[in-house]
C-alpha cells in the first residue's frame, strides 16, 4: 500500500499566495526529488482547497482518511482549518503537520499526539525568535509516532514533503 499524503490549503482566496497550489507543486517536488517512494513504499499526494471553511476542511480530512486512505494531512493555512483538522486528525489516530498558521491552540489547548506545528506560533516571535521549531517538532513526532504504534513511513513521508514545502 502506498503513503499517501494530503496537501489541503486554500487554493483560491486568502491564504492560497503562501500556500495554495504553490504547496500542491513543493510536496510533489519533494516527493520527487526522493525517488518517489520510501523505504520501498511509494509515495502518493493528493491536494485539495478548504476554502478557509473549517467545516469543509474537516469534512475532506474525513473522507480522505476513512475513505481515500491518506496517511497524513498537511498544510492547512488558517487556524480555524487547521483546529479543525486536528481534531479529525486526533480521532482517526493519523498524521497531522501545519505549515503555516500561527495559533497557540494547536500546541496548547487543542494539542494532538497526532499534530505536528511545523513552523512558528504566535508566542514565538514575542520570545525574540523561532529558534530550532523543526528539530524539536521532529524529536516530538517521532516520539509519539512510536508510542501510538503510527507507521514510521508516514512520517518519512509527511517529513520529506513539508521540508520543502516551508523552506
Amino acid at each position: 500500500r502506498p503513503v499517501k499524503i494530503g496537501v489541503l490549503g486554500d487554493q483560491s482566496s486568502a491564504y492560497s499566495d503562501p500556500g495554495g497550489k504553490g504547496s500542491v507543486v513543493a510536496a510533489q517536488m519533494a516527493i520527487d526529488d526522493f525517488g518517489k517512494s520510501v523505504l520501498g513504499k511509494p509515495i502518493e499526494l493528493v491536494s485539495a482547497d478548504h476554502q478557509n471553511k473549517p467545516e469543509i476542511a474537516a469534512n475532506i480530512a474525513r473522507r480522505w482518511y476513512d475513505r481515500d486512505g491518506v496517511d497524513m494531512i498537511t498544510d492547512l493555512t488558517n487556524s480555524a482549518v487547521a483546529l479543525a483538522v486536528q481534531e479529525v486528525t486526533k480521532e482517526k489516530k493519523r498524521i497531522n503537520l501545519v505549515t503555516s498558521t500561527a495559533t497557540t491552540a494547536l500546541t496548547n489547548e487543542a494539542c494532538s499526539p497526532y499534530g505536528v506545528h511545523w513552523t512558528f506560533d504566535a508566542y514565538a516571535p514575542s520570545l525574540g525568535g523561532y529558534g530550532p521549531v523543526g528539530v524539536s517538532a521532529l524529536l516530538s513526532l517521532t516520539l509519539e509516532a512510536e508510542r501510538h504504534g503510527l507507521d514510521p513511513l508516514v512520517l518519512a513521508a509527511g517529513l520529506l514533503a513539508v521540508a520543502t514545502s516551508t523552506v
